[in-house]
């Protein structure tokens, strides 16, 4: 049984976007307000379950390889 809160795709794409368009001394801010939020974690499973869907595959994928998570899963 999976032990996160519930992140909806539409709101995993929504920081998956704002991952990719933020510039680098941003992402920290990002991950922190997710950590703080208790969000990271459900939001990571969230995009790693987007790389099985071929409308946000790419996104998830440039998102989690900008978080350092893109050899995942």
């Amino acid at each position: 049984m999976r032990s996160y809160p519930d992140v909806s795709c539409e709101e995993a794409v929504q920081v998956a976007f704002r991952i990719n368009s933020s510039p680098d001394r941003e992402l920290s801010n990002i991950f922190e307000g997710l950590r703080r939020r208790g969000r990271l974690s459900a939001t990571v499973y969230q995009l790693n379950s987007m790389l099985e869907q071929p409308a946000h595959r790419e996104v998830a994928a440039l998102a989690l390889k900008r978080m350092g998570l893109e050899h995942g899963r």
